[in-house]
């Protein structure tokens, strides 16, 4: 960056005690081996800083919200960023977990919140009303902002903290009443109900098959169920036999599970319920009691997860994971004291520098390393079609370059393909630069939303330009000379 640039960036600073937010900001946090990241950017090719903090409530964006307990998590089909999540007194939604926002002006407990899995703004909760009691079932077709009963199913009316519906059948959901009334399934949406059998054990969640409409689990006190015939009978599973599961999810291809043992945590399962793996990756010390896949990518899942601290107060947290369950970052939280902001700071990344990853050679390098010299950043999913022409443009700048003026690493944001199949990826295109995969939800915290995005960063990590789609060498050549002096 020039000198001018640069003086008046310290100048900005100097004027506020907060982070000023002059193009991309990355905030990141890691306790109990689970990152936290958000950010805020410019629009492409616009130059600014590139600085972190984790801030608290008031101070830019924050992980803290204020919500009570999280009842259910979905994901908008049509626009995978938009989350919804169904609390305890009001129905929550954000754009990629960035700033959230008070859906409507129903305060109503949102149990069993589910989203229709073809239509964004169809969504169903049962739960209770202010006043108390019991409200049945319910259905939103504004996205929240209103809601219909339905159903009262029982009288008095019933209390669903399962639900599941089935994306081979929509029409076809499941719900469990808390009050031990049993299981219930409806044929047409929720206007009509019937009582089906239960396993012989308390149901803690659900989960319908995405293919074949027949088939369902429930998660138990005591382990995992299958049915066959849309909960008439069932059969406990050999696996994970005397333990808790507190939360399921299909996503297209598999299935997940959390076994409330710290032991344990995240399952999966990829031939419905035959064979299980424990995935890796956990909350910390917190229970996930929701799970949801996002419907085009089964390795991009949500939690929420609930902690009960020594002071007695309820910790209620939305994770996120981009690897299938392997690693997960916190995106909001309900308590100054959840551990992630809690933490000491001097332990925390505060920079991108502070930043490591492991490249497919095995090498474990950091964003630090590049210091004194210009990074050039691709975030990229490397089969799509636009990513050839931009991996020809950076090949230019490889060869115009020195390595003691620039540095180029290339990051796969796509949780499909491993090492060895980025190795073949690179050897096709001549890439002889740094590349790695994304398993530290990288992406996510820079808000990628493209399948190629490129930053031109300066020699301190600190401020720099964003791309969003294909760049020419000629325009990141002109940048690189910028930046360089």
């Amino acid at each position: 960056m020039g000198r001018g640039r640069r003086e008046e960036l310290q100048k900005a600073k100097g004027k506020s005690s907060r982070i000023i937010i002059i193009g991309i900001i990355i905030a990141i946090a890691v306790a109990v081996g689970v990152g936290a990241y958000f950010m805020s950017t410019t629009g492409t090719g616009q130059q600014g800083a590139v600085t972190a903090s984790v801030k608290e409530s008031g101070s830019g964006q924050s992980l803290l919200v204020d919500w009570k307990h999280v009842h259910g998590i979905g994901i908008d089909p049509s626009d995978p960023t938009t989350i919804y999540v169904g609390t305890h007194g009001a129905l929550y939604k954000s754009s990629g977990g960035s700033g959230w926002t008070i859906v409507g002006d129903d305060r109503s407990d949102l149990m069993g919140f589910l989203v229709h899995p073809y239509d964004g703004k169809i969504l169903y909760s049962s739960g209770h009303p202010p006043q108390g009691g019991n409200l049945g079932f319910r259905k939103s077709v504004d996205s929240g902002l209103t809601w219909q009963t339905l159903s009262t199913v029982l009288t008095p009316p019933a209390d669903f903290h399962a639900m599941a519906i089935s994306v081979a059948n929509p029409n076809l959901l499941y719900g469990y009443d808390s009050g031990g009334r049993g299981l219930f399934r409806t044929l047409n949406e929720g206007n009509n109900w019937e009582l089906v059998n239960s396993p012989d054990d308390t149901i803690i969640s659900l989960a319908a098959h995405p293919k074949d409409e027949k088939v369902v689990f429930a998660g138990t006190i005591s382990g995992i169920y299958r049915s066959d015939d849309q909960g008439f009978t069932w059969k406990q599973l050999d696996d994970f036999k005397g333990l808790s599961i507190s939360a399921m999810a299909f996503g297209r291809g598999v299935v997940y599970a959390f076994v409330a043992s710290h032991e344990v945590g995240i399952i999966r399962s990829s031939d419905d319920g035959k064979t299980w793996v424990r995935v890796g990756g956990d909350l910390g010390s917190e229970t996930a009691f929701n799970i949801t896949v996002e419907p085009t990518n089964q390795d991009s899942l949500y939690a929420s997860g609930a902690l009960t601290l020594e002071s007695g107060e309820t910790v209620q947290s939305l994770y996120r994971s981009t690897n299938g369950g392997k690693n997960w970052f916190l995106i909001a939280t309900n308590s100054k004291f959840h551990p992630t902001i809690a933490s000491e700071p001097s332990k925390r990344p505060t920079t991108l520098a502070d930043i490591s990853m492991r490249d497919i050679n095995g090498r474990t390098f950091s964003f630090g390393e590049f210091t004194s010299k210009v990074l050039v950043l691709q975030l990229t999913a490397p089969n799509c079609p636009s990513c050839a022409a931009q991996n020809s443009e950076l090949t230019k700048i490889a060869t115009e370059y020195t390595s003691d003026q620039i540095s180029l690493v290339s990051i796969s944001i796509d949780p499909t393909l491993n090492d060895s199949d980025l190795k073949d990826w690179a050897k096709k295109y001549g890439i002889t630069w740094t590349v790695a995969r994304d398993d530290v939800g990288l992406a996510f915290a820079l808000g990628i939303r493209t399948s190629s995005t490129v930053f031109i960063i300066d020699e301190s990590i600190t401020s720099g330009f964003r791309h969003d789609g294909v760049v020419s060498s000629d325009v990141m050549t002109q940048e690189i000379q910028e930046l360089l002096g």
